[in-house]
């Protein structure tokens, strides 16, 4: 009341062209970009599995190696300190040697290194008796 239409600003109106549709629930069998990014989500699961598996495991097998070796309780609890200790130092470690090598020789040439001396140490460990 009062006001003229003309100097009062307007409120825009919600329309469909505002809000956009959500897509269809139903994928369809055709290939799609995301079920490209769904196959990457998969491996990236896959890949932290193994790797929470490999860092955790040692927690579970330290012990049980230590009793192959009939030690007291007081030297089973200082074994199993000591490994846990070492393994933490030595990831550290292995981590800034790591870093500076990947810079240096980059990821890819780095990681096909490392593969083929993992491959050397198990041939040669499958070699002796």
């Amino acid at each position: 009341p009062g006001k003229d239409e003309t100097t009062s600003t307007a409120t825009p109106i919600l329309t469909r062209e505002f809000f956009p549709q959500p897509p269809p629930l139903v994928k369809s069998s055709a290939k799609t970009p995301t079920s490209a990014i769904e196959k990457v989500d998969v491996i990236v699961a896959l890949i932290y599995f193994c790797n929470a598996f490999a860092i955790t495991l040692p927690v579970i097998l330290t012990p049980m190696a230590a009793k192959t070796y009939q030690l007291s309780p007081s030297q089973l609890t200082s074994f199993c300190g000591a490994v846990a200790s070492v393994g933490i130092m030595g990831g550290g470690f292995g981590k800034v040697v790591n870093g500076i090598v990947c810079q240096r020789l980059g990821g890819v040439r780095t990681a096909s290194y490392y593969l083929l001396g993992a491959g050397l140490c198990s041939l040669l460990l499958s070699m002796s008796t």
